[in-house]
Parts: structure tokens; sequence; C-alpha cells
């Protein structure tokens, strides 16, 4: 998603909602490739602080891709932590926390322990349990994704880094602040 990526997120919006309307009309409100598109829809209302939209187009998604991916299926997985992150973004992070489980669970499945998708699966679920003052869990949600990250990524790759950081915001909240520096 570079549109996205690059903070052009009406721009992002428009695309999406051109393909929706395409594909609605072409391939049915029912298909993988449609509900994509929601949950994309979805992300991009996400980061424009949209939530409301954002879940109302990720649910879209989620209930298309479970009744016609199934379950175990990656891009179920995805919006599921679509999900989970719109439930993050307005604050309920009961639900955010169900969501991005639900995601783990899958990517556990499917792509195994030691994969990418696996670890932001952990550090969303940390930042999360961080949110919410959840200590101990936080930390072992990070603590894995960093062992995934350091093994199948390296310390030098971007999301290793957004993991060190985490853990550094992580011990200055507690005031840790010689733990936070090593992170850092």
């Amino acid at each position: 998603m570079p549109t996205i990526n690059k903070g052009r997120y009406n721009r992002a919006i428009q695309y999406y909602q051109k393909a929706l309307n395409i594909q609605e009309k072409v391939l049915g409100g029912e298909h993988p490739d449609t509900a994509n598109t929601y949950n994309n829809l979805g992300s991009a209302y996400a980061e424009q602080g949209q939530y409301d939209r954002a879940i109302q187009y990720c649910q879209k998604a989620l209930t298309v891709q479970k009744k016609v991916c199934g379950q175990r299926h990656l891009d179920t997985s995805r919006s599921y932590n679509s999900l989970g992150n719109a439930y993050y973004g307005q604050g309920q992070y009961d639900l955010a926390v169900q969501y991005l489980q639900q995601a783990l669970a899958i990517r556990q499945k499917v792509l195994g322990e030691q994969h990418p998708d696996t670890a932001i699966s952990y550090n969303n679920i940390g930042t999360t349990y961080a949110q919410q003052e959840q200590h101990d869990r936080a930390i072992e949600h990070y603590q894995k994704a960093l062992a995934v990250q350091e093994k199948v990524l390296g310390e030098g790759h971007p999301d290793t880094a957004i993991t060190y950081n985490n853990l550094g915001s992580f011990y200055v909240d507690q005031e840790q602040y010689d733990r936070a520096i090593q992170y850092y």
C-alpha cells in the first residue's frame, strides 16, 4: 500500500473506493479480492483516525473472508489485525487484544512461530497490553516479537527497530532508564 505509506490517505481512499466499485460490480461483494479492498479501506480510514468507518469496512472484510476463505486464512488474519488496530485507535483495548490474538493464532498456524508477520502480531499485542498497563504481558509479547525479528530479520531491520523502540518506550514508562537506553 505505497499510497498509504506516504501519508496520502485521502487519495488512497479514493483509489480503494474506485477499485471497490468495480469489484462489487464484476466480482460481487463476497469475493476475496473485494474483501481485501474492504480491509484496505478500513486500514486507510484507521490511519486517518476515522475508526468507526475503519471498523465498518474491516468487519465487512472479516465476514466475507471467514465465509469465503475460511477461519485459518492469512487474509482473514489481516482483517483481524486491522480490526484490532482500529479498536486500539479507539482506546477499546480489550476488543483490540481479542482481534489481535485471533490474527496471531492464524499466523502461528499458517506461517509458524518464526515468521515476521507472527512477530508483528506479538508486537501489536504487546503495545496494547502496555496501554492497559499489563506490564508482564506487554514485555512477554515484545520479547517474543524481538526474538523472532532478531533471528529472522536481523538487528538492522526496520521492524526489529520498531520493537527495540517499543521496548525502550516501555522501560521509560517504567522509569527504568538504563534498560530503556539499551533498547533505544
